[in-house]
């Protein structure tokens, strides 16, 4: 049996995810050794006990923003249809064009 190269390379997605996640890691990381509100969250998320007051108030703050946002995001969209599918439209050729 002769094995060749590409039997041994993982795709490129797969390389892509894993960079995107080690990117992230070495972000935390160097939050977490910086400050040491992030080093007392991290502790609490690891040890078991969930995080900080504090942080799960500002999670329920991201999430009123966010549902702010889609709600206004979803009557406009119904408000300038036609807009709406030509700028989806756009976006689509656009990841099309930086993807090849």
């Amino acid at each position: 049996m002769i094995m060749t190269a590409t039997m041994h390379r993982p795709s490129n997605r797969v390389l892509n995810v894993l960079l995107a996640t080690g990117g992230l890691g070495v972000l935390l990381a160097g939050l977490a050794i910086a400050d040491q509100r992030v080093r007392d969250q991290f502790a609490q998320i690891l040890t078991g006990q969930g995080p900080s007051g504090e942080l799960a108030g500002g999670v329920a703050n991201v999430q009123h923003v966010t549902t702010a946002f889609l709600q206004t995001f979803h009557d406009q969209a119904l408000a300038y249809a036609p807009l709406t599918i030509f700028g989806l439209a756009a976006l689509v050729l656009v990841l099309f064009m930086t993807r090849t």
